[in-house]
Protein backbone atom coordinates (compact mmCIF):
# COMPACT_ATOMS: atom_id res chain seq x y z
CA UNK A 1 0.00 0.00 0.00
CA UNK A 2 0.46 3.67 -0.73
CA UNK A 3 2.66 5.60 2.35
CA UNK A 4 0.18 8.52 2.85
CA UNK A 5 3.23 10.98 4.88
CA UNK A 6 2.53 13.66 2.25
CA UNK A 7 5.99 13.44 1.44
CA UNK A 8 7.07 13.85 -2.09
CA UNK A 9 8.17 10.57 -3.83
CA UNK A 10 11.82 10.10 -4.30
CA UNK A 11 11.52 8.79 -8.10
CA UNK A 12 9.23 12.07 -8.87
CA UNK A 13 10.99 14.65 -7.85
CA UNK A 14 13.04 15.77 -11.09
CA UNK A 15 9.75 15.88 -12.46
CA UNK A 16 6.81 17.22 -9.78
CA UNK A 17 8.38 17.27 -6.84
CA UNK A 18 4.84 19.26 -5.36
CA UNK A 19 2.75 16.37 -6.27
CA UNK A 20 1.79 13.97 -2.89
CA UNK A 21 -0.11 11.27 -2.75
CA UNK A 22 -4.09 12.01 -1.21
CA UNK A 23 -3.94 10.61 2.09
CA UNK A 24 -7.30 8.37 1.41
CA UNK A 25 -8.77 4.97 -0.18
CA UNK A 26 -8.56 4.98 -3.86
CA UNK A 27 -12.23 5.13 -4.17
CA UNK A 28 -12.18 8.47 -2.88
CA UNK A 29 -9.02 9.07 -4.53
CA UNK A 30 -10.86 8.14 -7.93
CA UNK A 31 -13.44 10.61 -7.41
CA UNK A 32 -11.01 13.27 -6.65
CA UNK A 33 -9.61 12.62 -10.17
CA UNK A 34 -12.61 13.01 -12.21
CA UNK A 35 -14.35 16.14 -10.01
CA UNK A 36 -10.59 17.92 -10.40
CA UNK A 37 -10.23 17.36 -14.11
CA UNK A 38 -13.76 19.01 -14.56
CA UNK A 39 -13.16 21.99 -11.54
CA UNK A 40 -9.46 22.32 -14.02
CA UNK A 41 -7.92 21.75 -10.88
CA UNK A 42 -4.83 20.05 -12.35
CA UNK A 43 -2.85 19.59 -9.34
CA UNK A 44 -5.33 18.04 -7.05
CA UNK A 45 -6.48 15.72 -9.88
CA UNK A 46 -2.64 14.88 -10.72
CA UNK A 47 -2.40 14.03 -6.81
CA UNK A 48 -5.86 11.91 -7.35
CA UNK A 49 -4.28 9.77 -10.17
CA UNK A 50 -1.10 9.20 -8.81
CA UNK A 51 -2.80 7.87 -5.35
CA UNK A 52 -4.82 5.76 -7.95
CA UNK A 53 -1.88 3.83 -9.66
CA UNK A 54 -0.16 3.63 -6.27
CA UNK A 55 -3.00 1.89 -5.00
CA UNK A 56 -3.01 -0.59 -8.72
CA UNK A 57 -6.03 0.95 -9.91
CA UNK A 58 -6.39 1.31 -14.00
CA UNK A 59 -5.70 4.78 -13.55
CA UNK A 60 -4.93 4.82 -17.68
CA UNK A 61 -8.33 3.27 -18.57
CA UNK A 62 -10.39 5.73 -15.96
CA UNK A 63 -8.30 8.80 -17.93
CA UNK A 64 -10.22 7.49 -21.59
CA UNK A 65 -13.07 7.30 -19.97
CA UNK A 66 -13.37 10.98 -18.28
CA UNK A 67 -12.07 12.42 -21.67
CA UNK A 68 -15.36 11.20 -23.12
CA UNK A 69 -17.65 11.83 -20.78
CA UNK A 70 -16.31 15.20 -19.33
CA UNK A 71 -14.66 16.55 -22.19
CA UNK A 72 -16.19 15.07 -25.21
CA UNK A 73 -16.02 17.65 -28.18
CA UNK A 74 -15.03 20.49 -25.95
CA UNK A 75 -11.88 19.40 -27.26
CA UNK A 76 -11.67 16.07 -29.67
CA UNK A 77 -7.75 16.55 -29.57
CA UNK A 78 -6.95 16.29 -25.69
CA UNK A 79 -9.80 13.13 -26.12
CA UNK A 80 -8.03 11.74 -29.02
CA UNK A 81 -4.21 12.02 -27.69
CA UNK A 82 -4.82 10.66 -23.94
CA UNK A 83 -6.98 7.68 -26.27
CA UNK A 84 -4.16 7.14 -28.28
CA UNK A 85 -1.09 7.61 -25.60
CA UNK A 86 -2.62 4.80 -23.41
CA UNK A 87 -4.23 2.42 -26.87
CA UNK A 88 -0.24 2.14 -26.92
CA UNK A 89 1.08 1.85 -23.83
CA UNK A 90 1.52 -1.94 -22.95
CA UNK A 91 0.14 -3.15 -19.91
CA UNK A 92 3.30 -3.76 -17.58
CA UNK A 93 4.45 -0.24 -18.58
CA UNK A 94 1.49 1.65 -16.93
CA UNK A 95 3.07 1.54 -13.98
CA UNK A 96 4.58 4.21 -11.85
CA UNK A 97 7.51 4.67 -14.63
CA UNK A 98 5.30 6.44 -16.26
CA UNK A 99 4.56 9.15 -13.92
CA UNK A 100 5.71 11.84 -15.90
CA UNK A 101 3.33 10.94 -19.06
CA UNK A 102 0.52 10.22 -16.10
CA UNK A 103 0.64 13.70 -15.18
CA UNK A 104 0.63 15.29 -18.69
CA UNK A 105 -2.73 13.16 -19.53
CA UNK A 106 -4.31 14.75 -16.32
CA UNK A 107 -3.15 17.83 -17.36
CA UNK A 108 -4.53 17.84 -20.66
CA UNK A 109 -7.94 16.88 -19.61
CA UNK A 110 -8.09 19.26 -16.75
CA UNK A 111 -6.91 22.45 -18.92
CA UNK A 112 -9.39 21.70 -22.04
CA UNK A 113 -12.69 22.76 -21.99
CA UNK A 114 -15.34 20.48 -20.84
CA UNK A 115 -18.61 19.19 -22.90
CA UNK A 116 -20.62 16.33 -20.41
CA UNK A 117 -23.70 16.18 -23.38
CA UNK A 118 -22.46 12.55 -24.13
CA UNK A 119 -23.13 11.93 -20.28
CA UNK A 120 -26.41 13.23 -20.57
CA UNK A 121 -27.67 11.36 -23.30
CA UNK A 122 -26.50 8.14 -22.52
CA UNK A 123 -28.45 8.44 -19.43
CA UNK A 124 -31.40 8.79 -20.64
CA UNK A 125 -30.99 6.36 -23.42
CA UNK A 126 -30.44 3.74 -21.43
CA UNK A 127 -32.79 4.50 -19.09
CA UNK A 128 -35.37 7.19 -19.61
CA UNK A 129 -39.03 6.09 -19.76
CA UNK A 130 -39.94 7.95 -22.91
CA UNK A 131 -37.65 6.42 -24.72
CA UNK A 132 -38.55 2.77 -24.03
CA UNK A 133 -39.99 1.93 -27.40
CA UNK A 134 -37.06 3.43 -29.41
CA UNK A 135 -35.09 0.81 -26.91
CA UNK A 136 -37.48 -2.11 -27.88
CA UNK A 137 -37.17 -0.57 -31.85
CA UNK A 138 -33.02 -0.75 -31.63
CA UNK A 139 -32.96 -4.11 -30.10
CA UNK A 140 -34.54 -5.77 -32.83
CA UNK A 141 -33.65 -3.79 -35.74
CA UNK A 142 -30.43 -4.44 -38.04
CA UNK A 143 -27.33 -2.30 -38.17
CA UNK A 144 -28.03 -0.77 -41.20
CA UNK A 145 -31.99 0.20 -40.00
CA UNK A 146 -30.22 1.56 -36.98
CA UNK A 147 -27.81 3.61 -38.78
CA UNK A 148 -31.12 5.07 -40.55
CA UNK A 149 -31.99 6.55 -37.36
CA UNK A 150 -28.35 7.86 -36.18
CA UNK A 151 -28.84 10.13 -39.38
CA UNK A 152 -32.44 10.78 -39.66
CA UNK A 153 -33.54 14.06 -39.14
CA UNK A 154 -36.99 12.67 -38.24
CA UNK A 155 -35.85 11.60 -35.09
CA UNK A 156 -34.89 13.53 -31.83
CA UNK A 157 -31.28 13.64 -30.81
CA UNK A 158 -31.95 11.17 -28.18
CA UNK A 159 -33.63 8.94 -30.50
CA UNK A 160 -30.44 8.97 -32.51
CA UNK A 161 -28.59 8.40 -29.45
CA UNK A 162 -30.04 5.25 -28.60
CA UNK A 163 -29.64 4.04 -32.27
CA UNK A 164 -26.26 4.96 -31.71
CA UNK A 165 -25.78 2.91 -28.43
CA UNK A 166 -27.29 -0.21 -29.78
CA UNK A 167 -25.24 0.33 -32.99
CA UNK A 168 -22.18 0.20 -30.69
CA UNK A 169 -23.22 -3.06 -29.12
CA UNK A 170 -21.42 -1.71 -25.94
CA UNK A 171 -23.71 -2.92 -22.82
CA UNK A 172 -26.13 -4.28 -25.12
CA UNK A 173 -27.38 -7.68 -23.50
CA UNK A 174 -28.51 -9.59 -26.76
CA UNK A 175 -25.26 -9.62 -28.31
CA UNK A 176 -21.96 -9.02 -26.59
CA UNK A 177 -20.08 -11.22 -28.65
CA UNK A 178 -20.54 -8.73 -31.52
CA UNK A 179 -19.10 -5.76 -29.92
CA UNK A 180 -15.50 -5.50 -31.66
CA UNK A 181 -17.54 -6.21 -34.81
CA UNK A 182 -20.54 -3.70 -34.48
CA UNK A 183 -18.21 -1.05 -33.21
CA UNK A 184 -15.96 -1.24 -36.39
CA UNK A 185 -19.25 -0.63 -38.23
CA UNK A 186 -20.40 2.62 -36.20
CA UNK A 187 -17.46 3.99 -36.76
CA UNK A 188 -17.53 3.54 -40.38
CA UNK A 189 -20.61 5.40 -40.69
CA UNK A 190 -19.06 8.20 -38.63
CA UNK A 191 -16.38 8.39 -41.09
CA UNK A 192 -18.83 8.37 -43.92
CA UNK A 193 -20.84 11.03 -41.95
CA UNK A 194 -17.10 13.23 -42.48
CA UNK A 195 -16.67 13.49 -38.63
CA UNK A 196 -12.64 13.77 -37.79
CA UNK A 197 -10.54 11.02 -38.33
CA UNK A 198 -8.64 11.35 -35.07
CA UNK A 199 -11.78 11.34 -33.35
CA UNK A 200 -13.32 8.31 -35.05
CA UNK A 201 -10.40 6.48 -34.63
CA UNK A 202 -10.31 7.33 -30.92
CA UNK A 203 -13.77 6.51 -30.88
CA UNK A 204 -13.39 2.83 -31.96
CA UNK A 205 -9.94 2.34 -29.57
CA UNK A 206 -11.80 3.43 -26.86
CA UNK A 207 -14.70 1.20 -27.42
CA UNK A 208 -12.36 -1.74 -27.40
CA UNK A 209 -10.66 -0.44 -24.25
CA UNK A 210 -13.28 0.73 -21.85
CA UNK A 211 -16.55 -1.10 -23.23
CA UNK A 212 -18.21 2.19 -21.86
CA UNK A 213 -21.31 2.91 -24.19
CA UNK A 214 -20.74 6.74 -23.34
CA UNK A 215 -18.04 6.80 -26.02
CA UNK A 216 -20.03 5.88 -29.26
CA UNK A 217 -21.97 9.11 -28.63
CA UNK A 218 -19.33 11.89 -28.92
CA UNK A 219 -18.96 11.60 -32.65
CA UNK A 220 -22.34 11.56 -32.64
CA UNK A 221 -22.50 14.87 -30.83
CA UNK A 222 -20.14 16.14 -33.13
CA UNK A 223 -22.60 15.95 -35.79
CA UNK A 224 -24.77 18.43 -34.25
CA UNK A 225 -22.14 20.72 -32.77
CA UNK A 226 -20.47 21.62 -36.22
CA UNK A 227 -23.72 22.80 -37.53
CA UNK A 228 -23.74 26.54 -35.23
CA UNK A 229 -20.46 28.48 -33.95
CA UNK A 230 -19.37 27.24 -30.61
CA UNK A 231 -17.87 29.23 -27.45
CA UNK A 232 -15.81 28.70 -24.20
CA UNK A 233 -16.97 29.52 -21.20
CA UNK A 234 -15.73 30.32 -17.87
CA UNK A 235 -17.97 30.15 -14.78
CA UNK A 236 -16.85 29.75 -10.84
CA UNK A 237 -17.75 26.53 -9.77
CA UNK A 238 -18.96 25.70 -5.79
CA UNK A 239 -16.63 26.57 -2.62
CA UNK A 240 -15.25 23.62 -0.95
CA UNK A 241 -13.45 22.59 2.00
CA UNK A 242 -10.08 20.42 1.92
CA UNK A 243 -10.23 18.04 4.97
CA UNK A 244 -6.17 16.40 4.75
CA UNK A 245 -5.77 17.61 1.69
CA UNK A 246 -8.52 16.00 0.20
CA UNK A 247 -11.08 18.01 -1.26
CA UNK A 248 -14.99 17.91 0.08
CA UNK A 249 -16.32 17.40 -3.57
CA UNK A 250 -14.47 13.74 -3.56
CA UNK A 251 -17.09 12.45 -0.91
CA UNK A 252 -20.20 11.91 -3.12
CA UNK A 253 -23.08 9.45 -3.83
CA UNK A 254 -20.11 7.04 -5.77
CA UNK A 255 -18.29 7.06 -2.05
CA UNK A 256 -19.40 5.33 1.20
CA UNK A 257 -18.64 8.12 3.55
CA UNK A 258 -20.26 10.37 0.65
CA UNK A 259 -23.01 8.50 1.08
CA UNK A 260 -22.91 8.79 5.01
CA UNK A 261 -22.17 12.09 5.11
CA UNK A 262 -25.53 13.22 3.13
CA UNK A 263 -27.86 10.64 4.64
CA UNK A 264 -26.82 12.86 7.96
CA UNK A 265 -27.50 16.07 6.30
CA UNK A 266 -31.40 15.42 5.81
CA UNK A 267 -31.23 15.41 9.25
CA UNK A 268 -29.34 18.51 9.60
CA UNK A 269 -30.36 21.18 6.92
CA UNK A 270 -33.82 22.17 7.87
CA UNK A 271 -34.14 23.30 4.15
CA UNK A 272 -32.97 20.43 2.39
CA UNK A 273 -35.63 18.37 4.79
CA UNK A 274 -38.76 20.60 4.22
CA UNK A 275 -38.17 20.21 0.20
CA UNK A 276 -37.70 16.19 0.45
CA UNK A 277 -41.21 15.94 2.88
CA UNK A 278 -42.72 18.05 0.07
CA UNK A 279 -41.09 16.59 -2.90
CA UNK A 280 -40.42 13.35 -2.34
CA UNK A 281 -41.39 9.64 -0.58
CA UNK A 282 -39.40 8.87 2.52
CA UNK A 283 -37.79 5.80 1.47
CA UNK A 284 -36.71 7.94 -1.65
CA UNK A 285 -35.10 10.96 0.48
CA UNK A 286 -31.73 9.30 0.68
CA UNK A 287 -31.96 8.96 -3.14
CA UNK A 288 -33.02 12.35 -3.83
CA UNK A 289 -30.64 13.88 -1.82
CA UNK A 290 -27.31 12.45 -3.06
CA UNK A 291 -28.26 12.94 -6.42
CA UNK A 292 -28.99 17.03 -5.57
CA UNK A 293 -25.34 17.13 -3.75
CA UNK A 294 -24.11 15.17 -6.63
CA UNK A 295 -25.25 17.77 -8.99
CA UNK A 296 -24.66 21.07 -6.56
CA UNK A 297 -20.67 20.04 -6.41
CA UNK A 298 -19.57 17.02 -8.05
CA UNK A 299 -20.85 17.80 -11.67
CA UNK A 300 -20.12 21.26 -12.21
CA UNK A 301 -17.00 22.45 -14.18
CA UNK A 302 -14.98 25.71 -14.77
CA UNK A 303 -14.17 25.52 -18.67
CA UNK A 304 -16.82 24.38 -20.88
CA UNK A 305 -17.98 24.48 -24.76
CA UNK A 306 -20.96 26.57 -24.74
CA UNK A 307 -22.88 25.42 -28.25
CA UNK A 308 -26.68 25.40 -29.66
CA UNK A 309 -28.09 22.59 -27.73
CA UNK A 310 -25.51 22.37 -24.84
CA UNK A 311 -27.76 23.89 -22.04
CA UNK A 312 -30.66 22.52 -23.35
CA UNK A 313 -28.63 18.33 -22.89
CA UNK A 314 -27.70 19.55 -19.38
CA UNK A 315 -31.14 20.10 -18.48
CA UNK A 316 -32.38 17.13 -20.14
CA UNK A 317 -29.41 15.00 -18.43
CA UNK A 318 -30.11 16.76 -15.18
CA UNK A 319 -34.06 15.90 -15.46
CA UNK A 320 -33.63 12.40 -16.49
CA UNK A 321 -31.36 11.78 -13.45
CA UNK A 322 -33.17 13.36 -11.06
CA UNK A 323 -36.32 11.21 -12.27
CA UNK A 324 -34.63 8.72 -11.69
CA UNK A 325 -33.82 9.34 -8.15
CA UNK A 326 -37.82 10.22 -7.30
CA UNK A 327 -37.47 14.12 -7.80
CA UNK A 328 -40.06 15.56 -10.01
CA UNK A 329 -39.48 18.03 -12.83
CA UNK A 330 -41.58 20.21 -11.01
CA UNK A 331 -38.88 20.32 -7.67
CA UNK A 332 -35.46 20.11 -9.77
CA UNK A 333 -35.26 23.67 -9.05
CA UNK A 334 -36.58 23.88 -5.42
CA UNK A 335 -34.41 20.95 -4.77
CA UNK A 336 -31.37 22.20 -5.96
CA UNK A 337 -31.47 25.16 -4.40
CA UNK A 338 -31.87 23.83 -0.76
CA UNK A 339 -29.06 21.54 -1.62
CA UNK A 340 -26.53 24.55 -3.01
CA UNK A 341 -27.08 26.48 0.48
CA UNK A 342 -26.61 23.50 2.15
CA UNK A 343 -22.96 22.63 1.02
CA UNK A 344 -21.25 24.65 4.12
CA UNK A 345 -23.38 21.25 6.82
CA UNK A 346 -22.35 18.94 4.36
CA UNK A 347 -18.55 19.90 4.09
CA UNK A 348 -18.61 20.14 8.20
CA UNK A 349 -20.24 16.73 8.31
CA UNK A 350 -17.88 15.69 5.52
CA UNK A 351 -14.98 16.17 7.75
CA UNK A 352 -16.59 13.66 10.41
CA UNK A 353 -16.45 11.32 7.67
CA UNK A 354 -12.94 11.88 6.36
CA UNK A 355 -11.45 8.67 5.42
CA UNK A 356 -7.77 9.83 5.99
CA UNK A 357 -4.84 7.49 6.60
CA UNK A 358 -1.77 7.25 7.69
CA UNK A 359 0.74 4.75 6.14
Amino acid sequence: MPSFDQQPLLFEQNFAPDITLLPCDPWIAASALQKAIRRSDTVTAQRAALTCLEAGRDVWRRLIVIAFEDIGVGSEEAVAEVTEVVAELKVEKRSKHDIALLFHLVRRLAEAPKDRSADYLICAAMHHPPLAQMRDICGSATQSERFSIVKGANHSLSERAVAAWYASGLGCRFNPSREREQARALAEFYRDADISPRLVEATEMACRLTREPIVALVPLIQMEVRKDLTRIIESPTPAYATFNGIPSYAMDKHTRSGRKAVQRLIWESPALRGILEEAVPEYRWRDAALMAAFYADGVPTRLRLDWFQSQALEDYGREVDFARAGIAKDYIAAMSEAMASSLGILDTIRCAFTPWRSS
